[in-house]
């Protein structure tokens, strides 16, 4: 059987104050801020893959992240560039926000009869709307649940 993958780690964080994104954008050109398309400015990072999104009202998002402490170094990264810039940041409350997990059973599942072994208002499955079932763990966990074996858990912050 294989192993749980994690996909991805949200972490969030907050600013002690608002930041000014256009002045932001344009002293950090290669930032990207697309006002008509997304209200935050994006700093894009490769290998691996992870965004950080900066908002106005100083709320800081990372995501793409695969381990915590990645998602952590790129946001310190980012308030690092914003200090070079002469921005006075400081933040707080930084957390996972949610992570997306998955995982291959390597067997196909009888959907119809899992949705009927569960709880009726946990779980639904209509696979002419969506592949898979969607079982509602609890108030945050989400599994979704494919008939080719593979599961994908999101909301868990642990």
């Amino acid at each position: 059987m294989t192993e749980v993958i994690i996909e991805n780690i949200v972490t969030s964080a907050v600013l002690k104050q608002p930041i000014a994104i256009e002045e932001v954008a344009s002293k950090i050109p290669d930032a990207t801020y697309v006002p008509e398309e997304f209200p935050g400015i994006v700093f894009h990072f490769s290998d691996p893959k992870i965004d950080v999104l900066l908002f106005p009202d100083g709320r800081i998002v990372c995501t793409g992240a695969r381990k915590y402490e990645l998602a952590k170094e790129k946001i310190e990264n980012v308030l690092e560039k914003l200090k070079e810039k002469g921005f006075t940041v400081e933040e707080e409350n930084m957390e996972i926000t949610n992570i997306i997990a998955s995982h291959d059973l390597e067997n196909m599942l009888p959907i119809d009869k899992i949705v009927k072994g569960l709880s009726t208002e946990d779980i639904t499955y209509d696979s002419n709307r969506f592949p898979g079932a969607i079982y509602h763990y609890n108030d945050h966990i989400v599994l979704l649940i494919f008939p080719n074996g593979k599961i994908v858990c999101i909301g868990a912050k642990t």
